[in-house]
């Protein structure tokens, strides 16, 4: 009789399991037979590449074990910068873009003459926001020389491309939670024009930034227009 117990046990489990990887399996057909619309590289890409539109391709695959927040369409990395080195093939992640170039390699690769790539030394603790900046930001320029201090309408709206210690090493911007040194140089995105101005204040005053802006790269660029549309006007001085 306990032998007799032990198979019908036995059976029992077997049953459940068989019945249990029916289950699975049609679930999975299920899901294969769901195809879901995803965006890939036709090439390979390096970190801080711009994606153009011959790069990527879209293709139908099945839904089963799709990693979420996959890119389903092209106008939504083309035109943006990779966050990450891609291989011919890989499907794209939405979070693996951006519409800025994050590295200071890549944002230097893409300086064409109408920008510049501007460090100004941090003589002061204080003076790039008791050492809180980080590449991204959108900083206004405190110049403070025999003249007062004053922003300069020029000055108002400044991208940082990087900051570096004093072994020239770039901070993140992200701290990891290790022990860092102080920032002793702020790099800057600016014209020409502004570069001269930075170079004046630096050499004959000091030189304070004050934080506007951390964020989405969208918000960042409207400040950045503003700061267009004072040249535009020629509102700013030359002298500051």
């Amino acid at each position: 009789m306990k032998i007799l117990k032990n198979r019908v046990f036995l059976a029992l489990i077997c049953a459940i399991l068989a019945v249990s990887c029916v289950l699975a399996y049609a679930g999975s057909v299920r899901s294969e037979a769901k195809t879901e619309q995803v965006v890939r590289f036709t090439c390979n890409v390096t970190k801080g590449e711009k994606i153009t539109d011959g790069m990527v391709e879209t293709a139908t695959v099945g839904g089963y074990n799709l990693s979420p927040g996959l890119v389903s369409s092209k106008s939504a990395v083309v035109g943006k910068f990779a966050d990450a080195d891609f291989s011919k093939g890989d499907l794209i992640m939405a979070s693996k873009v951006s519409g800025t170039v994050r590295n200071l390699s890549g944002r230097l690769s893409q300086l064409d003459g109408n920008r510049a790539a501007f460090s100004v030394t941090v003589k002061d603790f204080s003076d790039a926001v008791s050492d809180k900046l980080r590449a991204g930001d959108i900083v206004s320029v405190i110049k403070n020389d025999k003249t007062g201090a004053a922003i300069p309408p020029e000055l108002t709206y400044v991208e940082v491309m990087a900051v570096t210690d004093s072994k020239g090493v770039d901070k993140q911007q992200t701290d990891s939670g290790e022990e860092k040194e102080t920032v002793k140089t702020v790099t800057l995105l600016v014209t020409p024009a502004q570069a001269v101005q930075l170079a004046g204040y630096e050499d004959n005053g000091e030189i304070h930034f004050a934080l506007v802006y951390r964020g989405d790269s969208k918000t960042a660029q409207r400040f950045l227009d503003k700061q267009s549309e004072v040249f535009k006007s020629g509102t700013g001085s030359s002298n500051g």
